[in-house]
């Protein structure tokens, strides 16, 4: 039978989207969650000096490469839809976290193999001179749908937590506005309707920010779990008591996090 009881639910914050600029402390972020911690930088992702390389209970898998332009499309995505699988079947030891760092750098390969695509596809047909143009459009369909689906299964997997990160973007409050000082908003960088899928699809969206500590002179980080006027998209799905206690914004402190979001004292 399709439809069942709901008899046991995930745990809080177990599927959760960090979303900010660069240097926003994302990556550093991803270290606190529970171990075996499986973190997956992204092809094209350059913030992973932030992962440690001797902690056993992290396990970093880093794409490099000296010229990605040289790179296919097809088998970057390949290696992406791969190395998830793989992880989730255990091959790499137990799995309790499962981090992908840069999704934002992931759609763009998934974009670029459907661009690809399309064109091979009409060459085949006949096509001559084929104009690439005429394919971006249709091209973000496919890559909409296909990075969808291979973000929805890790999601919807069986593994403990599963955080994803990506960079934010200016978008305008009104996308038909054509006015070049149109009021924006911060959002997470996906393209499209992209942005709003993924914020549904996450028990959790945190905006990451950063302030100088004036006595240490060391960046602090800060989780935003409410929306303002600039910030968008933020939220967190839980019980509309625990929701209305929640604060405006936090520490990057996963522990205390957890607590809040089971409606647990952090005092």
């Amino acid at each position: 039978m399709p439809f069942q009881a709901l008899t046991e639910k995930q745990p809080a914050g177990s599927r959760v989207l960090l979303f900010g600029p660069p240097n926003s402390l994302k990556t550093t972020c991803l270290l606190q969650l529970p171990q075996p911690n499986h973190i997956i930088s992204v092809p094209g992702e350059k913030g992973y000096d932030t992962i440690p390389a001797d902690d056993p209970g992290i396990k970093p898998y880093i794409w490099r490469t000296e010229d990605a332009s040289k790179l296919s499309p097809f088998k970057v995505v390949s290696e992406m839809e791969e190395i998830v699988t793989q992880i989730r079947a255990g091959k790499f030891g137990e799995a309790r976290s499962i981090c992908l760092d840069g999704v934002h750098k992931a759609y763009d390969w998934f974009y670029a193999k459907a661009l690809m695509g399309l064109m091979i596809a009409a060459e085949n047909k006949g096509a001559k001179n084929v104009d690439e143009e005429l394919f971006r459009g249709p091209a973000y369909g496919v890559a909409h749908n296909e990075f969808g689906l291979w973000l929805t299964r890790l999601l919807q997997s069986k593994t403990e937590y599963v955080w994803i990160t990506t960079w934010e973007a200016d978008k305008k409050d009104d996308p038909k506005s054509k006015q070049r000082d149109a009021m924006t908003h911060i959002f997470p960088d996906l393209p499209g309707q992209l942005g709003k899928r993924i914020v549904g699809e996450v028990s959790a969206v945190l905006y990451c920010k950063t302030t100088l500590d004036l006595v240490s002179g060391r960046l602090k980080g800060k989780w935003q779990l409410k929306p303002d006027m600039k910030v968008h998209g933020v939220g967190v799905k839980v019980d509309p008591k625990i929701a209305t206690a929640l604060p405006a914004e936090m520490d990057m402190d996963f522990p205390k996090l957890i607590a809040l979001l089971r409606g647990e004292s952090t005092k």
